[in-house]
């Protein structure tokens, strides 16, 4: 799920602070590369919106950055992210937590 802020400003005759939650948000996926190097991992992904409200993203994208291990479970990240592989949209930050569901014996 990605969320874009600067949506309020994209839907005519709606005022910027009567934008929904759901208006500014895109349900989307991506593939890609990973090189993890110890602690730190460098991505490169290409990836589409199953849903918009908005077309001002384009229909698919680019996501350039790097993540940093900070335990097994939890990891930060900062990625570039484009339109249609055009030019840049936003910088993204996050927290990603994986979890681990053991195989039964």
């Amino acid at each position: 799920m990605l969320y874009d802020e600067s949506l309020n400003r994209t839907y005519p005759g709606i005022p910027p602070e009567e934008v929904s939650f759901v208006r500014k948000s895109y349900l989307g996926s991506h593939i890609g590369y990973q090189v993890i190097i110890q602690r730190v991992t460098l991505l490169l992904n290409l990836g589409t919106y199953f849903r918009q409200s908005s077309n001002d993203s384009g229909f698919w994208f680019l996501r350039a950055g790097g993540r940093i291990r900070i335990t097994d479970h939890l990891q930060t990240h900062i990625c570039i992210k484009s339109k249609d592989g055009i030019r840049s949209d936003w910088i993204e930050l996050g927290l990603v937590y994986h979890v681990r569901i053991k195989k039964p014996l």
